[in-house]
């Protein structure tokens, strides 16, 4: 019997996954009593302190784009998954969904954890009984020991999605205040680094977004000469050359960034990004092609439309219907061609003849009942193309 103090040793603690309890318990004994005293315990996690930066990485030095990486660039969009267990192995008891929104202190597009957004949800992951709530801790985002993985599910727009998902386990650690932090399972590669791969307390990501370039392509066709074989070339004395064609940047989606072309232009949403007039060329056979083209991997990644918005003395406005189309990967020619089936089709400006036959009246009486009904007129084409 009497009075005693019962603290835990904290040496035994540690690998139980759970703080050590340094508190003191007093505890008062009477004769022939058993008396017991229960110790709480804090279980190990990590406050929400994943910091993941995207950055631009130069596609031709691999390096960080230090300009560009302090530009807006509109949301990417993530998912992340909770394991109980290392190396993200099993199945994920948690998925959340967050995005990247830009930070006008730091002047970096950051993850937020609280920007909660399934809009690009996997509908073929789905967490056990819906849960998708977040760990708190006194109040606080955290990490439980485990691991987590994250996977970008939509890049911003011109941008390339980053198709490695990073696996980080939370493990204990004596040195972090709260008992853990991250360590970095997938290691660095040509799209992403990580800061400080081993255990830290702020795990930092710093995720590459390489922009990339292509171009288009378009024929100009003769709408009734291509209607009969397929011909490109231009009816009678006509021209296809001249015609001025608009492209313009229509990202799809609200939350879309100021987009840089390959000559540097910044063009935003509904701006207009080029404007090109057909030229013509000739092909293998001696047939004339009526085209427009950028050049050079001009466009940025994106959405665009191209459309006709002018034409020449010889051609009406058949077509001025807009043509979507997306750069999506590095190189790539959208083409609209007649061979393809898609060029942009006009009708020529065409006139009417109008001829006749007149009976000299000074020698009327000398014809008689001649009449000049039925006479046929021949209209012969002198140009060097045929006609429709």
């Amino acid at each position: 019997a009497g009075e005693y103090v019962i603290q835990e040793e904290t040496s035994t603690t540690s690998g139980t996954g759970f703080k050590a309890n340094s508190k003191l318990y007093a505890v008062t004994i009477s004769a022939g009593d058993t008396v017991t005293k229960y110790v709480e315990d804090t279980p190990v996690d990590d406050p929400g302190n994943l910091n993941l930066i995207k950055v631009f990485i130069d596609p031709v030095t691999g390096k960080i784009d230090e300009e560009k990486t302090r530009v807006p660039t509109g949301s990417a969009y993530f998912t992340i998954e909770y394991y109980p267990t290392e190396n993200a192995q099993g199945e994920a008891t948690r998925i959340w969904y967050a995005k990247t929104v830009y930070n006008s202190s730091t002047k970096r597009n950051e993850l937020d954890l609280s920007a909660i957004d399934s809009t690009y949800k996997d509908t073929s992951k789905t967490a056990p009984n819906g849960k998708d709530e977040y760990f708190y801790n006194g109040g606080i985002l955290v990490f439980p020991l485990g691991s987590i993985k994250i996977t970008e599910t939509k890049a911003p727009s011109g941008l390339i999605k980053e198709s490695t998902s990073i696996i980080a386990n939370i493990v204990e650690d004596s040195s972090s205040e709260s008992g853990a932090s991250f360590k970095f399972v997938t290691k660095s590669d040509d799209h992403y680094l990580l800061t400080n791969e081993t255990a830290n307390k702020d795990a930092q990501i710093e995720l590459g977004q390489i922009s990339y370039f292509g171009d288009v392509y378009l024929e100009k066709v003769d709408k009734n000469m291509y209607a009969v074989d397929g011909d490109r070339e231009a009816a009678g004395d006509g021209t296809l050359t001249g015609i001025e064609f608009t492209i313009k940047y229509t990202p799809e989606g609200e939350d879309q960034p100021t987009v840089k072309m390959k000559d540097g232009k910044k063009v935003s949403s509904g701006d207009v990004v080029k404007v090109l007039t057909t030229a013509k060329k000739t092909d293998s056979n001696g047939n004339d092609i009526y085209y427009v083209q950028t050049t050079g991997q001009y466009l940025a990644g994106g959405t665009y439309t191209i459309q006709e918005t002018k034409t020449n003395g010889s051609y009406l406005l058949t077509d001025g219907t807009p043509r979507k189309f997306s750069i999506t990967k590095e190189g790539e020619i959208k083409k609209f061609t007649a061979e393809g089936g898609n060029p942009v089709q006009d009708k020529p400006i065409q006139g009417k003849i109008q001829a006749k036959k007149l009976i000299d009246q000074t020698k009327a009486t000398k014809n008689g009942d001649a009449k000049v009904d039925g006479i046929r007129f021949a209209i012969i084409n002198r140009s060097l193309q045929p006609i429709v």
